[in-house]
């Protein structure tokens, strides 16, 4: 399946683009020049991971687009609101010269990689924000708004970026830029900085994590306002200045 050069706005529904195969990596989709843009979600009704696109058991190039200014809200009682730009599932993905920008949830905000293989290239991470909306948080984590404004890596997932900038996302409780339970690559010419969270605002590499920063790659000036000037949490396993 080919969308090229096509714009996917205000459309209310769960994705603005959702591809989705029987089996892991099996559907063949590119993705080329597109604009998805300003979908508004669905609001009060379900709690399926939503998003501007949707990639489930693919193989997807999404080249030169621009996914932006979308929201993924939800209210009580079960708060959902996930993956405003892109979720990716059982998939092989390469994002090249892409923007994912100004989009808005609760929940794992701008990107959600879950047990799949995703190259970036040349892209932009910026302005996403994970808001809290109510102020009774649960007692278990899990469930309070306003976590992971950029990027989640779950466990089986690995993710590569080269020259990519990830800067000016806000998440009102933690992890403003990346949440890393998997492998992250953080190569040459890739910048994680202006993020903010109550806690961990650049990298929050959990204990099964691990990241390989290559010498090139530059984290700094990320604003923590709960604790000191951290600018990067790690209980795993972290290689800085790999070549």
């Amino acid at each position: 399946m080919q969308v090229i050069s096509s714009k996917f706005v205000q459309n209310p529904g769960i994705h603005a683009i959702r591809i989705n195969g029987t089996r892991p990596m099996q559907a063949k989709v590119l993705i080329k020049d597109c604009n998805v843009s300003n979908n508004p979600g669905v609001y009060g009704r379900t709690c399926d991971p939503s998003g501007a696109i949707a990639c489930i058991n693919s193989t997807t190039l999404i080249d030169h687009c621009t996914i932006n200014n979308n929201r993924a809200m939800k209210g009580k009682p079960d708060r959902c609101g996930k993956n405003a730009g892109l979720f990716t599932f059982f998939s092989n993905a390469t994002l090249n010269d892409t923007q994912i920008e100004k989009n808005e949830a609760f929940i794992m905000n701008a990107m959600a990689i879950f047990s799949s293989k995703v190259e970036m290239n040349r892209c932009s991470i910026k302005g996403n924000h994970a808001r809290s909306t109510f102020e009774d948080f649960e007692e278990d984590e899990y469930y309070r708004d306003g976590k992971i404004a950029g990027i989640w890596i779950n466990s089986k997932s690995e993710v590569s970026m080269n020259d990519v900038i990830i800067k000016d996302n806000i998440a009102d409780y933690y992890d403003g830029a990346i949440k890393n339970t998997g492998k992250l690559n953080l190569n040459a010419g890739t910048v994680v900085t202006g993020n903010i969270a109550k806690r961990y605002p650049s990298l929050n590499n959990t204990e099964l994590g691990m990241v390989n920063m290559s010498m090139g790659a530059h984290i700094y000036d990320n604003y923590d306002k709960q604790q000191p000037y951290q600018p990067v949490h790690s209980l795993g396993i972290l290689n800085k200045n790999v070549n």
